[in-house]
C-alpha cells in the first residue's frame, strides 16, 4: 500500500561516517544546515550525533510541503553536498519518511 504524503514532510536522515571522517561529516552537515534553513519552506534541519553509535550522524528535517521538499532536493547545493559525502562515507545517507 502506497501512502500519499500531504502537508508537512518530516524526515530522519542517517549518515554513517567512517571513524576518521565523522568530525568532517558533522561539520559539513552543520554548514549545510544553515543553507537549508535559509530556504523558504524549510522549517527544521537539526544535525545530531547518535549517542551510542558515534560514527552515525542523524539529521531531523521538516519541510512545509511537497513543494518545499522538492526545492530542497533540486537545489544544486544538495548535489554538491552528496558529492562531498561520497568522499567521506562509504554509502551516503539513509532516509526515513515519517507520517
Amino acid at each position: 500500500m502506497e501512502v500519499e504524503i500531504v502537508g508537512q514532510i518530516n524526515i530522519i536522515a542517517q549518515i554513517e561516517a567512517r571513524p576518521e571522517t565523522v568530525d568532517d561529516v558533522h561539520a559539513l552537515m552543520d554548514e549545510y544546515a544553515a543553507h537549508v534553513l535559509s530556504m523558504d519552506g524549510s522549517d527544521r534541519f537539526e544535525v545530531r550525533r547518535d549517542r551510542d553509535r558515534t560514527t552515525r550522524i542523524v539529521i531531523l528535517e521538516q519541510y512545509r510541503d511537497d513543494h518545499a521538499f522538492s526545492e530542497h532536493i533540486d537545489d544544486p547545493e544538495n548535489a554538491t553536498l552528496n558529492d562531498k559525502l561520497a568522499a567521506l562515507t562509504d554509502h551516503g545517507s539513509d532516509l526515513q519518511f515519517l507520517v
